[in-house]
């Protein structure tokens, strides 16, 4: 896919944007989000409950708020082993969300398990499937991502927007009626921020430590 961007982008920018372009084009990024809240809360709730989970929420449908957070820090485990193992693999420093060592390609698996990572989370808590728009074309789906990586990289107003972003979900939830994917001039900002983050700097954090970032974000 080919992101498009409407402004001018420093050359750090640009080299992050291609990174993510990439990693965003991996065949193991999509999270499908009935059949993973159908996996994981079937041992915990009863089958209506899951049912309603996937409707709606899972908060919206009463799933205990202990069953959501062992989920999601089972998740960032998992996802966190699998980007150590490539770290181990390719020679990259272990763990490290930004670094720009190494090839694109290891560094795109890094951030295809960050994607991974982020629907997940976005899913437990509440945020309908990441889906393309179909009027704006896949590279809509970076705009999406856009606050969560924010947060993980400490981007100024991410935090802001997304708990913005997640008030205005469970308004509809309860309303029963569809969110509103957010227009690209209010995702912008946040996205050009994080882009220029991961463009200039090596991370100090694991991945675990950026990812968990976003759980007391989206778990209020």
């Amino acid at each position: 896919m080919a992101i498009w961007i409407p402004t001018l982008l420093s050359e750090a920018e640009t080299s992050a944007l291609k990174l993510l372009d990439r990693a965003l084009a991996l065949p193991y990024v999509k999270v499908d989000r009935e059949a993973f809240l159908r996996k994981k809360l079937a041992s915990h709730v009863p089958p209506a409950t899951v049912d309603r989970a996937i409707m709606l929420s899972p908060v919206a449908a009463e799933v205990p708020g202990s069953v959501l957070r062992d989920i999601a820090q089972a998740a960032i485990s998992f996802e966190t082993g699998k980007v150590t193992s490539i770290s181990f693999a390719t020679g990259l420093p272990g763990g490290a969300v930004g670094a720009i060592g190494g090839t694109t390609a290891d560094l795109a698996q890094y951030y295809a398990h960050v994607f991974r990572l982020i629907s997940i989370l976005a899913y437990i808590y509440g945020f309908p499937e990441f889906a393309t728009d179909p009027e704006d074309g896949e590279d809509s789906l970076l705009y999406r991502y856009s606050p969560f990586l924010g947060v993980m990289t400490d981007v100024p107003g991410a935090r802001e927007l997304l708990i913005k972003l997640m008030k205005e979900t469970d308004r509809c939830i309860k309303e029963e009626v569809p969110p509103p994917v957010p227009d690209r001039e209010t995702l912008l900002p946040v996205l050009k921020a994080t882009l220029a983050a991961i463009g200039k700097r090596v991370a100090k954090e694991t991945v675990g430590e950026a990812l968990t970032k976003a759980v007391p974000v989206l778990g209020g």
